[in-house]
């Protein structure tokens, strides 16, 4: 699930990131403001060239307050000028969910 974090929580987190991670600090803001946003958005506005791999070294960090960043196949790609379509992703902060899906699958097999 796709969030927008409030004033307060954003703050907790970038307090939480180290001050060198320039880039990691502008990811977390611009995905905050313009959830789903493409590689090529985040790039033109963040100044990162690979937000993969800032995603990949902040995460540790996010999943301490139950957040990390990751990348989805947008349902209507856009298309290049002579049809040909970009290998392009959509990026956001996401909530990691309190319990997994198979939990329940795991406690029966653990019960028995």
């Amino acid at each position: 699930m796709n969030i927008v974090l409030n004033r307060i929580d954003l703050s907790t987190i970038l307090v939480a990131i180290p001050e060198h991670a320039t880039q990691a600090r502008n990811l977390i803001r611009y995905l905050n403001q313009h959830p789903n946003a493409t590689a090529e958005d985040i790039g033109r506005h963040c100044s990162i060239a690979n937000v993969s791999d800032v995603a990949r070294k902040i995460n540790p960090l996010l999943l301490e307050h139950g957040l990390f960043i990751a990348c989805s196949v947008p349902v209507a790609p856009r298309q290049f000028h002579y049809g040909n379509k970009p290998r392009q992703y959509q990026w956001a902060i996401h909530l990691l969910p309190i319990e997994a899906a198979n939990d329940e699958t795991y406690r029966q097999q653990k019960a028995l």
